[in-house]
């Protein structure tokens, strides 16, 4: 779900270590719930989320394809109904296609009469998932739009993101939809692609809001070449609040990069990740991406972990308690998804694999869409195909704030988790700006009395030092002249290296 107010690392200066400490490992001993369960059939697009006293999964049907369902599941895991809506036509969910919206939701769809005539439905749901409005809208009512994914920012304006296919030459324009509070349209408008030579175009999959009034897009450009297979680039698009173009830059790697997803930083920025594509092959290899991008353009771009065939990005979101997660589908894994725990300088905290057959190699596990739990734990949706058994079913993983689908999973207990918390060192806020402050584990402020920071860039140049009393209830590095980019924060103490975090400067 989306997240409508988002800071990175919104701890506040003064509240006690040792507060934080409790108040985290408190909910790790209330996340209880732990399981990896298949229910009713289906392979299509599936979004997730949590009430008060179930978890709904909002699935296309599969058959009939001109269905909507909403199967109900308590927070067992146990399932217990399914609400059907009949929408008279091929119905096609969207694959960001929901997001909460006032007292309730707004779930994206595409309806589709034939291979030429096709238009975005918009359904709103109250908090009891009844239907309350639907619109169909499609670009300049010419009946050819994909819809991808919809998203509220308050106060008044919701803004779906797609394509507009163009009929003739197989082309396909990037869409932007605005809508205010009673899906009243505000404005529309397509991009299209520079030295478009031949067949393809952009795809919109996520937007993410800035201070500006505007949005970054996150998405993909297709090209079609003569001999037939589509070379992808992933792409991100800067645009002012009325959808005209600011900037743009394309995400190409050695063969090319998936889709672009992106998530709010800070009022000024967002982050994006996707998958590169290092070596071509019918299931190209592929490797992590992440990244920072403000109202200028891009601050970092990184690579992460190791190459993977066909590893596609399928969803990203952030929580304050655990920041960023992203992931989606690996045939390279065994078939299986993934989900990974990214910090804001693009290194990975965790990153977690999920599999709930028996023939690995064989069966497929899809993961597309996420949300985080009031438990302070994930919940992920999808479905499993299983190739000698059960045909497709529905598939819902529901873990802790690691990931973990079953309680200590990869050898991270309390005892590691305690440990952890006593030893990190938080930056706040981070992306910075003019300066930054610091926040330290109680086993650094027991056992220490004052600490050397230093602030070295990726060359390994050290670019600041500066020596902090702990006793102070605010601890800070001025950043007023360092220039933009990735700097690693070291902490020493009597000169030994006690700490270590990375920062990003904008």
């Amino acid at each position: 779900m989306q997240n409508l107010i988002r800071l990175i690392f919104p701890f506040i200066p003064g509240i006690s270590l040792l507060f934080s400490l409790f108040s985290s490992l408190a909910c790790l001993h209330a996340q209880a719930t732990f399981f990896n369960t298949i229910h009713p059939p289906g392979d299509n697009n599936a979004d997730v989320i949590e009430t008060d006293s179930s978890y709904v999964v909002l699935q296309q049907g599969n058959p009939p394809f001109d269905a909507l369902h909403l199967h109900h599941f308590d927070k067992t895991g146990a399932y217990s109904k399914t609400d059907s809506f009949d929408l008279g036509t091929f119905y096609e969910s969207a694959f960001n296609g929901i997001c909460d919206f006032k007292d309730g939701y707004l779930k994206l769809s595409t309806m589709y009469v034939n291979q030429d005539t096709f238009w975005i439905h918009l359904t709103r749901f109250d908090s009891a998932l009844d239907t309350l409005h639907t619109l169909k809208t499609s670009y300049l009512n010419q009946l050819s739009t994909e819809a991808i994914s919809v998203h509220y920012f308050a106060p008044n304006t919701i803004i779906i993101s797609g394509m507009y296919m163009v009929r003739a030459g197989l082309r396909a324009d990037g869409y932007l939809l605005a809508l205010d509070t009673s899906l009243q349209v505000k404005w529309e408008q397509t991009y299209i692609p520079t030295n478009l030579n031949s067949r393809g175009g952009f795809v919109f999959y996520d937007v993410a809001s800035v201070s500006d009034g505007g949005f970054i897009i996150g998405g993909e450009r297709l090209t079609l070449g003569a001999s037939g297979p589509w070379r992808r680039k992933g792409v991100l698009l800067k645009v002012d609040s009325l959808g005209q173009e600011i900037w743009r830059e394309e995400l190409d790697g050695p063969v090319g990069n998936h889709r672009v997803l992106v998530e709010e930083i800070n009022d000024s920025s967002a982050a994006f990740f996707t998958t590169r594509i290092d070596v071509p092959d019918s299931q190209p290899f592929t490797q992590l991406r992440f990244g920072v991008a403000d109202n200028k353009g891009i601050l970092l771009d990184t690579t992460m972990g190791g190459v993977v065939r066909n590893m596609t990005p399928d969803f990203f979101e952030w929580s304050p308690n655990i920041g960023f997660v992203g992931g989606g589908f690996a045939q390279g894994l065994g078939f299986k998804s993934y989900a990974a725990n990214i910090d804001p300088t693009g290194s990975i905290n965790w990153k977690r694999e999920y599999f709930n057959g028996n023939d690995v190699g064989t069966d497929y596990g899809y993961l597309e869409s996420m949300t985080f739990t009031q438990d302070g734990g994930m919940l992920f949706a999808g479905y499993f195909l299983d190739r000698n058994g059960s045909g497709a079913n529905m598939w819902l993983v529901k873990t802790d704030s690691l990931g973990c689908d079953t309680p200590g999973c990869q050898n991270i207990g309390l005892e590691e988790r305690i440990a952890l918390e006593q030893s990190r060192i938080q930056l706040y806020p981070n992306p910075a700006k003019d300066a930054v402050s610091l926040s330290f584990g109680s086993s650094i402020v027991q056992n220490h009395k004052d600490v050397t920071i230093q602030l070295f860039n990726l060359q390994g140049k050290l670019i600041r030092s500066q020596v902090l009393q702990l006793d102070l209830l605010e601890l800070s590095l001025e950043l007023s002249d360092v220039p933009k980019g990735v700097y690693s924060v070291e902490v020493l103490s009597d000169g030994k290296k006690i700490g270590y975090s990375k920062l990003l400067v904008n």
